[in-house]
């Protein structure tokens, strides 16, 4: 029930606190509340362990206009476009084709191999 007391224990709660308001595009929006999500936390929460990191020396996020220092603006387009059709997020999608086809070097080389032993 909500009463006096506890009103006034609300106040003195939200008192240690500040209020910071934050504007963000729509489709950004929608991915950090994604993000938060997949991360089990609340979009204030995921924000702030995003500042308090970066305050720690964390890497700077890449610039989503520019792709990221390891992908080529198209490699980042093909990835955008293959993530929203599996139903991830980029970084999600990048993550399982990489691995993906590290798998697939490694299949390769073991074959190489093998056949290179056979015909000695």
């Amino acid at each position: 029930m909500y009463n006096d007391a506890k009103k006034a224990s609300n106040e003195r709660y939200l008192s240690k606190f500040k209020v910071v308001t934050l504007r963000v595009l729509p489709a950004e929006l929608d991915g950090i509340q994604a993000a938060a999500a997949a991360d089990g936390a609340s979009t204030a929460g995921y924000i702030l362990d995003a500042v308090r990191d970066r305050m720690e020396g964390g890497p700077a996020p890449a610039d989503p206009e520019a792709g990221s220092d390891l992908l080529t603006p198209a490699a980042v387009q093909v990835a955008t476009a293959a993530a929203d059709l599996a139903g991830e997020t980029v970084p999600a999608w990048i993550e399982r084709a990489v691995v993906a086809q590290q798998a697939a070097d490694q299949r390769a080389e073991e074959l190489r191999r093998a056949l290179a032993n056979k015909d000695k």
